[in-house]
């Protein structure tokens, strides 16, 4: 099946483009790239490369995809700490013949220092640490 490009202007491509995502088209994209894409917008703010009124757009966008990064960092943090679990209890289990479990068991020990690699800046672009 071939489908015939119409040309058109950068505003209706783009246009284009929300319509299709605004019917809940989706995506596959690693985070790498999406975290990429965060440090690249921190640095093109800090050079001066968005005029005033692009800068809530590019904000807004910014917090928009650090917040899927972070998110999905935080889903895979909980499911490793639930897999680690799992392994300590059936460890435990082997070792005792009864199962443990253990409330409040802090598995991996990662700390916002460890685990941050993203960029944090504020809505004016200045970034903190």
């Amino acid at each position: 099946m071939s489908v015939n490009a119409i040309p058109m202007d950068e505003d209706d491509e783009i246009d284009t483009i929300k319509e299709y995502i605004g019917k809940g088209a989706t995506h596959n994209v690693k985070l790498s790239l999406l975290s990429d894409i965060v440090k690249i917008m921190g640095v093109a703010s800090r050079r001066g490369l968005f005029e005033a009124n692009e800068m809530s757009f590019a904000g807004r966008v910014h917090d928009e995809v650090r917040g899927m990064v972070v998110m999905a960092l935080d889903k895979a943090r909980s499911e490793l700490n639930a897999k680690k679990l799992e392994t300590i209890e059936e460890e435990a289990e082997e070792e005792t013949g009864e199962a443990e479990v253990t409330e409040g068991v802090k598995v991996l020990d990662i700390t916002e220092e460890d685990s941050e690699t993203i960029p944090v800046s504020d809505s004016t672009g200045v970034q903190s640490s």
